[in-house]
């Protein structure tokens, strides 16, 4: 009796941690699923943890005379070797990007580091009777006027209709602890009253009134970088490529808006090539997606594809750029990311650009996971030589 408990045991431990890990390799069918694999690959050290025990509880069961128990077993060793896939590849990125992985961190968590301060839905603008909100952090409660912090803006993801500011909010809980103040921005939505340009309106806004206000806050209005995801990144890239255009204004009274560096996480940059590649449609409708953003397709709108395209303002002013993106992105191709650096060597703009093969799209919402770490050290390097 002993002995069959624990083949089912075997089982039960066994066939769903095989079922989960393939989603490391193999793309999700459906939305459901794709939610499910980015959780999978950036915690997949604690499928093999259950794969060491599912392997465990198969030798047990051999061991009571059940030999059909070797079958769990090999799944187990499958589950092993798959959820291991990450942890390999993550490490050798970190070896060729000179970062120092911890595991530690990963198993138990970032610890908090310093002292910061928050206030949140501090309006910045009022456009179309919508009062737009942020969010600030900064390192250090106690303002020292004789000592401004650089700035960094967030710009939330959300296929451009949906997020919210601060939906990272460890992220920018952990920028601050490198010396800087973060504003963390709402844009407007789109829909069929607020379809581009009016995000990137927006952030130029933002981008103004930080400069504004930057003495309120400690901060110095001279340096001031861009981080955004997803949608936000093509938001982030397209703001700090456009300064000062008269076919991009803010949407608020701005007399400046260029920033010295920008940062984007699996943002869209080639809007007409995403559109003729979309991604997997039973989890995002991307032509639909574009559409509802731009207004149109790129056969019956092509000049604001064109316009809010970043790639297609790349040129001598462009700031120095970092990108990320992640192999196995099934919501916006890694491709993005490649055709931009085309654009920013050929240009002669300095750039980063770090390729993850095993992560998805969203890979840093695991704050302390292998993608995170690589890519905090990045933007902390990044930030501390772009904003002296």
């Amino acid at each position: 009796m002993f002995g069959r408990s624990m083949l089912w045991l075997c089982w039960v431990i066994t066939l769903p941690s095989v079922l989960l890990t393939l989603l490391i390799v193999l793309p999700a069918p459906i939305y459901q699923l794709w939610l499910v694999a980015v959780g999978v690959s950036e915690w997949s050290v604690w499928f093999v943890v259950l794969g060491s025990v599912g392997l465990l509880c198969g030798l047990l069961a051999v061991r009571e005379g059940h030999t059909t128990a070797t079958l769990p077993m090999l799944l187990s060793v499958v589950t092993i070797v798959l959820a291991l896939l990450p942890v390999i590849t993550a490490q050798q990125v970190a070896n060729r990007a000179n970062v120092q992985l911890s595991l530690r961190r990963y198993l138990i968590g970032w610890d908090g580091g310093e002292r910061w301060l928050e206030q949140h839905d501090i309006p910045f603008t009022t456009v179309n009777h919508q009062t737009l909100k942020l969010d600030m952090y900064r390192s250090d409660p106690d303002l020292n006027p004789d000592k401004p912090l650089p700035i960094v803006i967030v710009v939330h993801g959300g296929s451009w209709s949906g997020g919210t500011k601060s939906d990272f909010a460890q992220h920018d809980r952990w920028l601050v602890g490198g010396g800087r103040v973060v504003f963390d921005i709402q844009y407007r939505l789109a829909d069929a009253n607020n379809r581009f340009p009016a995000a990137v309106e927006d952030v130029k806004c933002a981008i103004g009134w930080a400069k504004r206000n930057a003495a309120t806050y400690g901060a110095d209005p001279t340096r001031i970088a861009l981080l955004g995801r997803s949608a936000g990144g093509q938001l982030a890239l397209l703001a700090a490529y456009t300064p000062n255009d008269p076919a991009l204004p803010p949407s608020c009274p701005t007399l400046d808006t260029t920033v010295r560096g920008v940062i984007s996480l699996y943002g869209p940059t080639d809007l007409v090539w995403g559109y003729n590649h979309t991604a997997h449609p039973d989890i995002i409708n991307g032509p639909q997606t574009l559409e509802n953003y731009l207004g149109g397709s790129p056969t019956t709108v092509p000049a604001t594809y064109a316009l809010a395209a970043p790639i297609e303002h790349v040129g001598g002013t462009t700031p120095p750029t970092l990108l990320f993106h992640g192999g196995h992105d099934q919501l916006v191709g890694h491709q993005h990311a490649e055709r931009l650096v085309a654009k920013l060597k050929g240009a002669g703009i300095p750039f980063g650009y770090t390729y993850l093969p095993w992560a998805n799209h969203g890979f840093d919402f695991n704050f302390n996971g292998w993608g995170s770490q690589i890519a905090q050290a990045q933007i902390d390097a990044f930030l501390k030589a772009n904003l002296k």
